[in-house]
């Protein structure tokens, strides 16, 4: 018997909605360095989408295991090593993020 019809098949994953790819694009924009985090509001700002869209989004990319939730004071995200890899191919195929100094940080 081949060994390939006794191993199971599994579904192949949903792809990533519009808004999970944008969110993603711009988490990794925000989050530049590793180790770095940012809140769903500046998430918002990057991607265009309104915060409430943004944090449903964020919460698929974790369950995806594409971004990581940080609890703290302030919940925070970061994309993980494969959320990284995945935004560029992402970023490649549809950039709709706004231009890197069209945003602005926390200081002003």
């Amino acid at each position: 018997m081949p060994r390939h019809a006794l191993t199971p098949r599994h579904a192949p994953a949903r792809p990533l909605s519009l808004a999970q790819q944008r969110a993603l694009v711009a988490l990794v924009r925000v989050c530049a360095q590793l180790g770095s985090e940012a809140d769903a509001g500046m998430v918002a700002r990057v991607s265009g989408l309104r915060p409430n869209v943004v944090v449903l989004a964020l919460h698929g990319l974790a369950r995806r295991q594409l971004a990581v939730r940080h609890e703290g004071g302030e919940e925070t995200w970061s994309p993980t090593l494969s959320g990284r890899g995945m935004a560029k191919y992402v970023r490649a195929r549809e950039p709709r993020t706004a231009p890197a100094g069209e945003f602005r940080t926390s200081d002003g």
